[in-house]
């Protein structure tokens, strides 16, 4: 790009000796916006101010001037210039680099209004995978506890992908049999917690060690320390969740299934995620109602099939 660069002394003849290092020239200087100088790659100790004019020592002869401007490094106007007589004084004057600086926001501004919400919303989940455990990506979403949250549900391979549906303590899908009725073992059995235990885990029993259902005590620490935001994300309605260090999971609206529907029920519209801790009657287990008004923990049967979401305490 064209730079303006005057001299004080207008055009001066070859200095007709290789210039040593120690001679210098005096050079007056004024840049368009904030800027760093180097001068053949080494920085100058001086940072330059907008519209200021700032004298600086420079070595005699031939170099490589970049302005680098201040809030982007990888902005910057470059020009090879000459300083060929001792004892003169010469001025350089940047009037290009707002204008690049300027230019490089617009473009960016123009690439950022090009991604949808859903995608701006995915690439940010896809940031903010935290690590791996058994091949399952969690999140660190910086809560008290320090507990990690998978980044989607049992059966689903990314997060808005509903996953499976289970009964609660059990490890195969929900489905109906012949007799139009679920297995749940655990449908009347006095059981307050299921969480880690491989025989009725689905998290644990299918993600293995270090994976486990998060309890009630847990939800409601998402729920007390998080903000949710009802949002869609490649088509599928649920919660983003961010955590206190910004980063975030999404809980899609995988809906549930009963006896009395054989389809999906409310899909798209709220999901049903099961804690591992019993419910106050011996046959209800506590669960997570995210629906596009509230977000609250809720009881029901264990017969009903919902969504699981994985979490570790694993430190790694």
């Amino acid at each position: 790009m064209p730079i303006d660069f005057s001299f004080l002394d207008g055009d001066v003849s070859k200095r007709e000796n290789t210039p040593s290092k120690s001679d210098t020239v005096t050079v007056t200087i004024r840049v368009d916006a904030d800027s760093l100088l180097l001068c053949d790659g080494e920085y100058i100790d001086h940072p330059l101010k907008a519209g200021v004019i700032t004298k600086i020592q420079l070595p005699l002869g031939q170099h490589m001037l970049e302005f680098l401007y201040a809030e982007d490094p990888d902005i910057k106007v470059e020009k090879e210039v000459d300083f060929p007589e001792l004892g003169k004084s010469y001025l350089v004057l940047i009037k290009d680099l707002k204008n690049a600086a300027d230019e490089a926001k617009r473009n960016a501004a123009e690439e950022e209004a090009k991604r949808t919400p859903e995608a701006l919303m995915e690439a940010k989940l896809l940031k903010e995978k935290s690590g791996t455990i058994n091949g399952y990506d969690y999140v660190d979403l910086g809560l008290p506890s320090g507990l990690k949250w998978a980044t989607c549900n049992v059966g689903a391979f990314s997060p808005e992908q509903y996953g499976d549906h289970y009964a609660w303590g059990e490890l195969n899908t929900w489905k109906l049999d012949d007799d139009g009725d679920v297995d749940c073992f655990l449908y009347d059995e006095e059981i307050d917690d299921i969480s880690d235990d491989p025989e009725y885990d689905v998290a644990r029993a299918k993600w293995g060690s270090g994976w486990r259902m998060p309890t009630e005590s847990e939800f409601q620490e998402l729920l007390d320390n998080c903000k949710w935001e009802w949002v869609v994300l490649v088509g599928k309605n649920g919660y983003m969740v961010t955590g206190p260090n910004e980063n975030s999971i999404f809980l899609p609206a995988a809906g549930f299934r009963d006896l009395d529907y054989l389809k999906i029920r409310d899909k798209g519209k709220e999901g049903h995620y099961w804690s591992a801790t019993s419910g106050r009657e011996y046959y209800n287990s506590v669960c997570l109602v995210a629906g596009d008004r509230s977000c609250e923990l809720s009881s029901a049967e264990r017969v009903d099939g919902f969504s699981v979401r994985p979490v570790s305490e694993l430190r790694m």
